[in-house]
């Protein structure tokens, strides 16, 4: 089925992050932060920066969070 295919940018992109992810499992292995924000994976494409705003506030969100539950 056509619509089960992948694209070359779905492609490259899925390559891409796997690679990042990679390489952030052995940063995180050897330099182990004092906090750690997660932001799930599918919070936002690639190329939507329209949705800067919104994205900006869940980073804010999800720190201060981080930050009271690192302070129990």
């Amino acid at each position: 089925d056509e619509d089960d295919r992948v694209g070359l940018f779905e492609l490259m992109t899925s390559s891409f992050e796997t690679m990042q992810n990679a390489i952030a499992a052995v940063k995180l292995a050897a330099y182990a932060p004092d906090v750690l924000i997660d932001v799930p994976r599918d919070t936002c494409g690639a190329h939507e920066f329209h949705r800067a705003r919104e994205l900006i506030a869940l980073g804010r969100r999800l720190a201060a969070e981080a930050m009271r539950d690192g302070q129990r």
